[in-house]
């Protein structure tokens, strides 16, 4: 998929009114002038570009992750629990 069809499929899928924040690193491809056309038809997106040679894209993904693994265990201590009390004697 490239970056056009990948914006046409976010549109697709986003609520009318909401702003689209895309984050991107520097590769070329995502500067291309056709990914820039899509975007300047829809100005509700906006486009962020890391910093080159940047890292910082790196702790926002272990920010994710990290929210993913809590996320996770809190499902699972909470389904433990609900099997629990249903696993009791009335």
């Amino acid at each position: 998929m490239d970056l056009r069809d990948f914006l046409d499929e976010i549109d697709r899928q986003t609520g009318e009114g909401l702003t689209v924040h895309v984050i991107c690193d520097n590769l070329s491809a995502h500067k291309a002038p056709v990914g820039h056309k899509r975007l300047l038809a829809d100005p509700r997106f906006q486009l962020h570009f890391t910093p080159t040679y940047s890292s910082w894209i790196n702790q926002i993904e272990r920010w994710l992750r990290a929210g993913t693994t809590l996320l996770r265990a809190w499902a699972t201590g909470r389904r433990e629990a609900e099997h629990s009390a249903r696993s009791r004697p009335t």
